[in-house]
């Protein structure tokens, strides 16, 4: 699974409320509480509800995360308002430790009983992030520049030679480089044993 952090970059020592740093030596992301020990659930729950509370001044033991891009695009844009480098970190879930407490916000909300409106794609890393799950990184800035490039291929002028080919998710110049990717993905299907 891959999840998407909407993060800034703390200056070392300032721990603003939810704000992760970036360790400079193991390149870990870490929660600005990260030595909140959580023995039973109702702590869990009252660490949980201090986490989605903006008016909340304690440090956060937590990192949330989401699990749709778009969300994490729309979760920077707005804390972008209120701080200055914002970055999208991408994460592989596959290369966490065994020991990662990676929880669904909206399980969670089931289980413990407690209020969050916008839970929807939203998970919880406790206390810090490794740096082999961290497979990308982007700034605003570069989010923009993909937005704009984006709305310029949405608004370009009909080309009969390129063309969007939704089952691949991109875009193609000519017919036989798409045709020269479905055989690449059956070739890959008959080795796998996945051929339909």
């Amino acid at each position: 699974m891959r999840v998407y952090l909407s993060s800034e970059d703390a200056v070392e020592g300032n721990t603003l409320r939810h704000q992760s740093q970036r360790n400079s030596s193991t390149g870990d992301l870490i929660a600005s509480d990260s030595s909140r020990r959580i023995t039973d659930e109702a702590e869990l729950k009252q660490a949980i509800k201090e986490h989605i509370d903006w008016w909340s001044r304690k440090p956060s033991c937590f990192l949330s995360v989401f699990s749709d891009e778009k969300h994490a695009r729309h979760w920077a844009k707005f804390c972008s308002r209120t701080q200055f480098d914002v970055y999208i970190y991408k994460i592989d879930t596959t290369h966490l430790p065994t020991d990662t407490y990676l929880f669904d916000v909206d399980s969670l909300k089931a289980r413990l009983g407690f209020v969050h409106p916008t839970s929807t794609h939203e998970f919880i890393f406790l206390h810090r992030i490794t740096a082999q799950a961290i497979v990308g990184k982007k700034d605003l800035g570069e989010i923009w520049e993909e937005e704009a490039d984006a709305q310029r291929y949405a608004t370009r002028p009909f080309d009969p030679n390129y063309h969007w080919v939704a089952e691949l998710d991109d875009y193609y110049d000519f017919d036989e480089e798409c045709e020269e990717r479905n055989r690449c993905d059956d070739l890959i299907k008959m080795i796998e044993g996945d051929w339909d």
